[in-house]
């Protein structure tokens, strides 16, 4: 939506709070709003993931409920305050709480009274009232751990508790989302108690211009929404910035690049903390690739080297080595050295390689319009503006026949390990499943996992596996349970772990069965659809295939979901398409269903209102009209413009409309037993079968969800299910009957959880080797934003420092190439004046004395006063700027330049090191020593090409 509309949109914001609904109402406290927590003991024999809780979950826990008991013996006084009393309570204790040193912990009735604080608002703004389990995930966030709040729990509100004290401690709070439209939700809903209690929020996304005063505003509010990938592409923008006023994120009074913000909290944490960490955020320039090298490569690959011979794979590791057979044929028929530094195939050969044998189309990418594009194994979704790095992207683009695309030289790049462990004092985190991944996460980034229990108990039943000898036996099977459900009119859920996968199997379901499925999976036809399918995904009879629906984040409503079909109904009237059309579009086993969804007269009156208001406002724009719409959806918002009201007043009319239909259809769904998720193959993270088990039996729904899964399937043959099949054979039993045997059970149980032990060693390994470089990129950031934020004193500081600097590195270069007999003064002095010029330090015999103590030297009477007159004759020659910021100007540039050449380097190095463990060396103590070296060397020509750039401004 044009910024324009957003502003008038906004600008018609009342008074915080709505009015009562009518089926709401005002409960006191102690009364049938509050939903008791479990007792200490039936939390501490809570089980999930098949562990216990730690002792430090049980800790937190157990601290958790004497807070829970403190902020409820706050909950009358507050009720009966003004709001003008509850926001200078919120003062008052923004007062005591910001003047806490940075790293000291708010003492408990602090605390205490600030969720009761959020509490109470959130009453009065949103009709919401915080349950006792939300306060107790809330209280983990608060201390820096991570929540595992179950699906439909309210992790959005459960956070609003955490985020407000976060942010009363003065120092920025952060609240990071997966994307977009999740941060402008929360930011426009829940961030309204907040503003409520006098606090700014501030919203970022990516519509907003790099370096612009919106995102410079958004990062400068009491508490900030964010997506990751917004929060780490501006974190890279600062480190290249020329000039303060271009920085965007709050600086530091010390001037320092960590801590930017005191309070960080991360929802869907697993998936952005281990999942998305995988890939880190570069900003880039593009160069031509050499086209050449990747065709012949990906000929090589196919049609010359052969695997077991030549090279070999790693299924486990996802890697690919050639063996010393494969080097000799690899430079045999390139005629060329693998290795040559000035023309290195090596690089090439190997990307090839990976791009055939580890990259599996329709599963790892998809080929869209002539371009490759990533899909993101744990979603099913297309990873927009992400490729493949190190030339794979290119390799790939080959193997499928496609033009090379240009190559990217990184200029800056991050990890999220390092983001999360750089940017903030303290770091959160809430999510639906992490228990399985709670080693790595207490490792990385020293974030507990307490798992919170849920508000009402489970009830979805999770029945064992069903264990084929095949996978074709498996299919079939599954496919024959999902036409028995939904022949009783049960809604079905299948997950499947690839896009190809998926249609595999609606075709399936069509042919032996005339099912006609709805599919959710990275084709861009079917992504366009989803939140259509979504919304009737739990109605009666409703089949739905989804590639990894697990990490899709949605709440699937048994018997459909009024409020979502409302939203597809009225934007498609407001856009001019046919609303019947969109409200009928999914695939359900039952037409009579279809018929009796019907939209009144009256609702229709609404909607011919809410069209007109539309038009003035935004005209035919599409994304318009869905910003309009999804604003208006918000039943939290409070925008009193007309279109959004007159909007408002259409969805509730459609919502009213269709919702006693949907109620009866909930009614025979819970019958029936509720969403039945079937999964189609176990995932190589456990919790990501937890997450599509998840979307049944939310908030105490009935549900259902059971695995399909073959010996023969990829994970199994990889981790040693041939066993498994032997076994199974001894058993005798046929391909078509499931194994139910408790020995077969646990031992694809174990083949899963190494599967993990193996996928998280890989993640340590490669953010060892990360972390090499994480310690290098901060070291040479501080030094830039030293450089970015010089007055012109300490400019000409730096650059004295600099310039001894350049001279003690002349005098080593003399001390490593002179020979017995050499006069090594007379070469110092003459290098020197190779390098200065006319302003070469005639060094005296003390100055000599300081050539190994940089600091001493950049003090000596003779380098301080050729630093002063280079500086002297750049301003003769350059008046328009200071001399001291013509050296910062230059310093920032070289560093930039060179810094992005040292990455090259660096991968380049970690590509190398790799091949030295046949040579019974340890890669990563390689990789340290030698990025030490490069670094050093890194450090010393950037101040010497600094001061060098001087000289010749000074003498020009």
């Amino acid at each position: 939506m044009p910024l324009h509309v957003l502003a008038i949109l906004f600008s018609a914001v009342g008074a915080f709070r709505l009015p009562l609904r009518s089926s709401a109402r005002r409960i006191a406290p102690g009364a049938a709003r509050r939903v008791a927590p479990l007792g200490a003991a039936a939390i501490f024999e809570q089980k999930k993931g098949g562990a216990a809780l730690s002792g430090p979950a049980k800790k937190t826990l157990k601290a958790a409920e004497k807070h829970l008991a403190a902020v409820a013996a706050l909950e009358a006084g507050l009720e009966a305050r003004t709001d003008e009393e509850l926001r200078a309570e919120a003062s008052s204790l923004k007062s005591e709480l910001s003047a806490l040193a940075p790293d000291a912990e708010e003492p408990a009735d602090a605390r205490a009274r600030a969720f009761a604080l959020a509490r109470e608002a959130a009453w009065r703004v949103l009709r919401l009232r915080a349950y006792d389990v939300q306060i107790l995930g809330g209280y983990a966030m608060a201390t820096g751990e991570l929540a595992e709040m179950a699906t439909g729990e309210g992790k959005t509100l459960a956070a609003v508790a955490p985020t407000l004290l976060g942010a009363l401690r003065g120092r920025g709070a952060l609240v990071v989302t997966t994307n977009d439209y999740l941060a402008r939700r929360d930011a426009d809903s829940v961030g309204l108690v907040l503003r409520f209690l006098g606090l700014s929020v501030g919203l970022v996304e990516g519509t907003m211009d790099p370096g612009s005063d919106e995102r410079r505003d958004g990062y400068a509010a009491d508490v900030t929404y964010v997506s990751n990938a917004e929060l780490g592409f501006d974190y890279l923008r600062d480190q290249l910035a020329l000039d303060e006023s271009e920085l965007v994120l709050p600086k530091r009074a010390d001037g320092g690049i960590e801590g930017l913000f005191w309070w960080c909290l991360v929802d869907e944490a697993d998936s952005i903390l281990i999942d998305e960490a995988r890939t880190p955020l570069i900003i880039s320039e593009t160069t031509d690739p050499p086209r050449g090298k990747y065709a012949v490569s990906k000929d090589l690959a196919e049609a010359v080297l052969t695997n077991g011979v030549h090279y070999d794979v790693d299924e486990k590791s996802k890697a690919v080595t050639l063996t010393e057979a494969g080097y000799a044929e690899a430079a045999r028929t390139l005629g060329a050295d693998l290795f040559d530094a000035k023309d290195p195939w090596a690089p090439f050969v190997l990307a090839a390689l990976k791009a055939k044998e580890l990259l599996v189309k329709d599963r790892d990418y998809m080929v869209d319009g002539g371009a490759v594009r990533l899909v993101d194994a744990f979603s099913g979704r297309i990873l927009e503006g992400r490729r493949y790095a190190d030339g794979l992207q290119q390799a790939v683009e080959a193997k499928e026949g496609l033009a090379a695309s240009n190559q990217t030289r990184p200029s800056a790049i991050v990890t999220f390990q390092a983001l999360f462990r750089t940017v903030p004092v303290r770091l959160a985190g809430m999510t639906g499943t992490a228990a399985s991944d709670a080693q790595e996460l207490r490792d990385v980034y020293g974030l507990e996992v307490v798992p919170i229990p849920t508000a009402l108990p489970i009830a979805r039943k999770d029945y064992d596996d069903a264990v084929y000898g095949t996978v074709d036996a498996k299919e079939r099977a599954a496919a024959a349970e999902v036409a028995r459900q939904a022949a009783a009119g049960r809604p079905v859920l299948v997950g499947t772990t690839s896009v190809d996968a998926s249609d595999a199997f609606v075709q399936r379901l069509t042919r032996d069965y005339g099912l006609d499925a709805e599919v959710l999976s990275a084709r861009p036809d079917a992504a366009k659809r989803e939140a259509a399918v979504v919304a009737q995904a739990g109605r009666k009879g409703a089949v739905t295939v989804a590639t990894n629906m697990a990490g899709r984040g949605t709440d699937i409503k048994l018997g459909g979901s009024a409020s979502d079909l409302a939203r597809l109904y009225v934007e498609a009237a407001l856009t001019g398409d046919d609303a019947r059309a969109a409200l009928l579009d999914v695939k359900a086993a039952r037409d009579e269903m279809k018929a009796e969804l019907v939209v009144s007269a009256a609702a229709e009156e609404k909607i011919a209102l809410a069209k007109a208001a539309c038009a003035d406002l935004v005209g035919d724009d599409e994304a318009g009209v869905a910003e309009l719409v999804a604003l208006a959806a918000d039943g939290r918002a409070v925008s009193r413009a007309n279109a959004v009201t007159t909007t408002r007043d259409a969805l509730d009319a459609v919502r009213a409309d269709l919702a006693p239909t949907l109620d009866r259809e909930r009614a025979d769904v819970t019958s029936l037993g509720g969403l039945y998720v079937l999964g189609t193959e176990r995932h190589e993270s456990v919790r990501i079968d937890d997450q599509l088990r998840g979307r049944s039996g939310r908030q105490g729904d009935a549900g259902a969800s059971r695995f399909f899964v073959s010996v023969r399937d990829p994970m199994f043959l990889t981790f040693g299910g041939e066993r498994i099949a032997g076994l199974m054979k001894n058993l005798r039993v046929g391909d078509d009957l499931p194994v139910e045997a408790k020995a077969i059970t646990e031992a694809l149980t174990k083949i899963q959880k190494k599967v993990e032990e193996v996928n998280a060693e890989q993640r340590t390994n490669v953010l060892k080797f990360d972390d090499v470089q994480d310690g290098q990129r901060r070291a040479l950031y501080a030094t830039r934003r030293i450089l970015l934020e010089a007055d012109d004193a300490s400019a000409a500081s730096t650059f004295a420092a600099w310039t001894a600097e350049a001279v003690a590195a002349t005098a080593r270069s003399v001390d490593r190439d002179a020979t017995p007999g050499d006069d090594v003064a007379a070469m110092l002095d003459t290098r020197l004046g190779q390098f200065f010029g006319p302003a070469a330090p005639l060094l005296d015999a003390d100055a000599r004395t300081k050539l190994d103590d940089v600091d001493a030297l950049a003090e000596a009477p003779t380098v301080r006063a050729a630093a002063d007159a280079i500086l002297a004759g750049v301003g003769k020659n350059r008046p328009a700027r200071p001399a001291a910021q013509s050296f910062t100007k230059i310093a920032l540039i070289r560093l930039d330049a060179l810094w992005a050449d040292h990455l090259l380097n660096m991968n380049y190095l970690k590509e190398s090191v790799q091949l030295r463990s046949l040579e019974q060396v340890d890669p990563f103590q390689e990789f340290q020593r030698e990025g030490f070296e490069l670094f050093m060397a890194l450090q010393t020509k950037i101040k010497a090409d600094a001061v060098y750039s001087m000289v010749q401004m000074a003498r020009s």
